[in-house]
């Protein structure tokens, strides 16, 4: 009980623009001892909430807009299902790779990427004042 409640608590840190929400439950739960697959397990179940709800709320905005014009319905629905196929096949890429590989690699594209994201907004900030 106590891992679950501290790692879903961590996600509320990924409301600071930049974090990612599994890499913070993912790390949240290996500080509580659990394992790298475990942990990635527990943060993808734990985002099922909060994608249907966001599916849920796009599904009602598209209703309320007067739903998908005909033309557009199969390239729609391939979408959705193309998405959803990606989505797992990348889920299930990670967590084999997190049985036998650290975070490092991700945690190094997140501070590089930071780094870039950081000297660009100081550039664009001096070129526009």
């Amino acid at each position: 009980f106590a891992d679950t409640m501290i790692i879903g608590a961590a996600q509320a840190i990924a409301l600071i623009p930049g974090t990612s929400r599994s890499g913070i439950t993912i790390v949240a739960g290996l500080l509580r001892d659990i394992n790298r697959p475990a942990s990635a397990r527990f943060s993808f179940l734990l985002s099922t909430p909060a994608v249907a709800a966001a599916a849920a709320k796009a599904v009602w905005d598209l209703y309320q807009a007067g739903g998908v014009p005909p033309h557009l319905r199969t390239p729609f629905v391939l979408g959705i299902l193309v998405s959803g196929v990606t989505g797992c096949l990348v889920i299930g890429f990670l967590l084999r790779y997190l049985r036998e590989h650290t975070l490092k690699l991700f945690i190094y594209y997140r501070i590089i990427f930071g780094i870039i994201v950081i000297a660009l907004a100081a550039i664009f900030r001096a070129s526009a004042g």
